[in-house]
């Protein structure tokens, strides 16, 4: 026997927002109140929809199921906000007035994603519009010669991954593949028709457009200064078409308005390094999770919310019988889109924040008159591109770099003060730990004082644990640096 109480609930968005579904919106638009039956011992309540008051959904999941005269939700308790047992609601269950928020446009466009790059957008939406099926005709036709007339791109159908939809999500920013449709089969006769084949069909071979890697020899790496992880299908394309694709992507985003990149800024060479920083920052971590790779020995805890783990959740549930092909091919198509999104971002990332910086501190190296210290012309992030300019010689000759020829000092302005600063080089990136400290006698000491123990006029401060100081010339700044090389 259901207990009788009254509730009033409130949701957190306005009612015209509530749902698309047309069963839905009706009842909610056009009822003031209503009343519940409501089993304490039960997450089941039946609302009849005779009077609702107020809409602004909260935060919990929603599982509604709609009769001719009444509407089922199963809910948790944390829905109810006010519990009354009498008739009439209790005062405390009265509709309270939400304060009024006002987004912007431009807070609104964040929110709801209308910041994004206009060439993205067109690459998303060439994406949605693709053409995907598990049969050839489909796609191109059935009549003799179709294939060759109209060349589509090939994977495997079924359960999907991240490579083989980032790969193709890869493929789709270059012109040749942009239009092609995609055929999902394991069907060996089907697959030989294809332009290009990505994680299907057991072979690697870059002259037919084939690029496997699940067979039993395959041993394929990005390059011999990366001899750990073996390929994906993502990263067998990236390794064939990753300069392609850097510019292409280079040369979309500077047609757009506005734009600040700069194709011809980009000598080849400076190409290549955004390419090996893409694949050891992003396209590695798809090709070491595909194959099985751990990050470390002993891992600490499990990462769950990565790109790998997002796409893997948009597989048809187990529980899901008869799935279509269409149904699935459409999940795939979305993990294609955020697979390229993701990858979209972080080349963004690399051509208009990490390369600007890496090409400063390059040319800095290149201009420097002491190995010991480097001297920047404007504030930047440093750290990585010193440490990795340092690998990266390390590797062209297969010697390390001598300690005593390591830089130990960078100078840079403080545009906030005027003021230049000098940093201890860390260890490596992020430690606390550096190469050499700004001497002890100095830590701690500011101002005419620490002018006073330096004996070098402007001095600013030393940080108490000596990896910064500051000087209130670059002169100042440059002969602080000095004395410490050789304290």
């Amino acid at each position: 026997m259901y207990e009788c109480f009254k509730i009033n609930l409130l949701f957190l968005c306005k009612k015209d927002h509530i749902a698309e579904d047309p069963s839905m919106k009706s009842i909610f638009s056009t009822t003031r109140t209503f009343s519940v039956d409501f089993a304490p011992t039960s997450t089941r309540a039946m609302y009849n929809c005779a009077d609702l008051t107020s809409f602004r959904f909260s935060f919990f999941q929603i599982f509604l199921r709609t009769t001719r005269r009444r509407t089922v939700f199963l809910f948790s308790p944390i829905w109810i906000e006010t519990l009354a047992m009498s008739s009439p609601l209790s005062p405390a269950s009265k509709k309270r007035k939400m304060p009024s928020t006002t987004l912007t446009k431009a807070e609104i466009d964040i929110l709801d994603g209308n910041d994004r790059h206009p060439a993205l957008l067109r690459l998303l939406d060439t994406i949605k519009t693709t053409k995907t099926s598990s049969a050839v005709a489909d796609l191109v036709g059935s009549t003799e010669g179709a294939a060759k007339e109209h060349p589509f791109l090939c994977t495997h159908h079924g359960g999907f991954h991240c490579d083989e939809a980032l790969a193709l999500g890869m493929l789709k920013l270059l012109p040749q593949f942009a239009d092609m449709p995609i055929l999902r089969t394991r069907d060996p006769s089907l697959i030989q028709d294809a332009k290009l084949v990505v994680d299907v069909g057991g072979i690697y071979d870059h002259e037919k457009l084939r690029y496997d890697h699940h067979m039993g020899d395959f041993t394929t790496m990005y390059s011999e200064n990366h001899n750990v992880t073996k390929l994906s299908s993502a990263g067998l394309v990236f390794k064939h078409y990753g300069t392609a694709i850097v510019k292409e992507f280079i040369k979309q985003t500077s047609e757009s308005a506005g734009s600040e990149v700069d194709p011809s800024a980009f000598q080849d060479s400076d190409i290549a390094k955004i390419v090996l920083k893409l694949y050891r920052n992003f396209i590695e971590e798809v090709d070491a999770i595909d194959n099985g790779v751990e990050p470390a020995e002993t891992l600490k805890y499990r990462i769950s919310t990565g790109l790998g783990s997002r796409v893997k959740r948009l597989n048809p549930s187990w529980r899901e019988e008869n799935v279509s092909s269409a149904t699935e091919n459409t999940h795939f198509k979305k993990a294609m889109m955020i697979c390229t999104e993701e990858f979209w971002n972080q080349l963004s990332g690399l051509v208009e924040e990490w390369y600007p910086a890496r090409k400063i501190v390059d040319d800095a190296v290149v201009a420097a008159k002491d190995t010991r210290i480097l001297v920047l012309p404007r504030c930047c992030p440093w750290q990585e591109h010193l440490l990795d300019i340092e690998r990266e010689q390390e590797e062209r000759t297969g010697e390390p770099i001598p300690e005593d020829q390591k830089m130990l000092y960078v100078i840079f302005p403080d545009s906030r003060s005027g003021s230049f600063r000098i940093q201890a080089v860390p260890k490596v990136k992020g430690s606390f730990e550096n190469r050499k400290p700004l001497p002890k006698p100095w830590r701690g000491v500011r101002d005419s004082d620490l002018s006073s123990v330096t004996g070098i006029p402007g001095g600013v401060f030393v940080h108490a644990s000596g990896f910064i100081g500051g000087n209130q010339t670059l002169e100042g700044a440059t002969a602080m640096a000095k004395a410490a090389v050789n304290f």
